[in-house]
């Protein structure tokens, strides 16, 4: 029963088919799919490459195989720049765990934070990368996801709105008569 009532609230889907700019929004959304569609591939791509250069560079050593000197600057690190929270895995310890690591630095979720532990690690030499290119990889990241890929994403939709609006303006000079007619009320 109350799964029911649950349902009664998708009425309120039915205000899309009578508000013309809800129309025209989805109209917009729909068209753009296809630019949607290829900036996310476009995106995934760079996501991948990013991936695996994060991992092959900023990749922690294997505790297990660490010993003496290499274990002690292994512990220092974990106290000077732990990860944040305290159960979150090695963030470029995979291919998959790097991908969402730079999801989360997209987001700007403590991208700061993973460059400077990851400067804390060059330091301290657990990792062999110098810190220019901690900070080169972080900054291009963040430039590339923030700026250049979500511009894309924005201007398609963009774009596709001024098409849809150009055409519904260019539709309206034809027909005035019939769009004068579905805007009045009925008596």
């Amino acid at each position: 029963m109350m799964a029911l009532r649950v349902l009664r609230v998708f009425r309120v889907l039915r205000l899309l088919r009578t508000a013309k700019e809800i129309k025209l929004i989805i109209s917009v959304l729909l068209r753009s799919m296809k630019s949607i569609f290829y900036n996310g591939i476009l995106f995934v791509i760079f996501v991948y490459l990013y991936a695996v250069a994060g991992v092959s560079m900023f990749r922690m050593p294997d505790t297990a195989n660490l010993s003496g000197e290499q274990l002690q600057r292994y512990e220092k690190l974990l106290e000077e720049a732990p990860n944040a929270p305290g159960n979150s895995p090695d963030p470029y310890g995979s291919i998959s765990e790097a991908s969402f690591t730079l999801f989360r630095a997209l987001t700007g979720e403590d991208w700061t934070d993973l460059r400077y532990n990851l400067v804390t690690a060059s330091e301290l030499g657990v990792i062999k990368v110098p810190p220019i290119v901690i900070t080169v990889f972080h900054v291009s990241w963040f430039c590339i996801a923030a700026f250049l890929l979500l511009n894309l994403l924005t201007g398609a939709v963009i774009n596709n709105y001024q098409l849809t609006i150009t055409e519904e303006e260019e539709e309206h000079k034809k027909h005035p008569l019939s769009d004068a007619a579905s805007d009045r009320p009925d008596k």
